[in-house]
């Protein structure tokens, strides 16, 4: 089932498929996301699932967005930008989001769920594989976090080229991630010194 507006994104538990899965038209937005305006409302998705994705979702998701229950799976080819779901969250509540496939990163502060982010993440995964050789500040579920993670974990590999992480690049505060773990391979091609555990995944030579 193809959805072609933001209401049909928001309303999309009540919209029925057989097989569960839905795509978006790709006339939606504009290169650099789906939905170009400023998300500021609330999906609870119902545990659907939405494929064949080739850019981010939202470009921006307000403080007063909550989204929950989504799983988000992208095109062969990946997703080109800073997030799955978006490039960035601005306070906004994400929780049980699942991302799988490859995003593409064309920015700093680029990761499978979110760019940068300080929304509150809860109980949501990323299993993508990110590519992001040009940039700095790439992480396996977030770039650059200065909110909340909590009960939530990365497994894909991740490349970037400085300040490379395989849950987040870097999270400005001690008590920003809870419960959380990655299980990727890190590789910061900039500068190999870089490439450890900023904060989750394997350091790979």
């Amino acid at each position: 089932v193809e959805l072609g507006s933001l209401d049909d994104l928001i309303n999309i538990s009540s919209i029925s498929s057989v097989d569960g899965i839905y795509t978006l038209s790709a006339a939606l937005g504009n290169s650099n996301a789906y939905f170009i305006e400023n998300f500021s409302d609330v999906i609870d998705a119902g545990n659907k699932t939405i494929s064949g994705l080739t850019k981010p979702i939202f470009d921006q998701i307000n403080s007063d967005a909550n989204i929950s229950n989504l799983n988000l799976v992208t095109s062969s080819e990946g997703v080109t930008g800073g997030g799955v779901l978006a490039n960035r969250a601005l306070g906004a509540t994400i929780s049980d989001v699942s991302v799988s496939g490859v995003l593409n990163a064309d920015r700093n502060n680029s990761g499978g769920l979110v760019g940068e982010s300080n929304a509150q993440i809860s109980n949501s995964t990323s299993s993508a594989i990110i590519n992001g050789e040009n940039f700095s500040n790439i992480g396996g579920l977030v770039g650059l976090s200065t909110g909340l993670i909590e009960n939530s974990y990365a497994t894909g590999n991740v490349t970037g080229a400085t300040n490379v992480g395989g849950l987040v690049s870097q999270a400005n505060d001690d008590d920003g991630i809870l419960y959380s773990y990655a299980s990727g391979d890190v590789r910061a091609l900039g500068d190999e010194t870089s490439s450890g555990q900023n904060a989750g995944g394997r350091s790979e030579e």
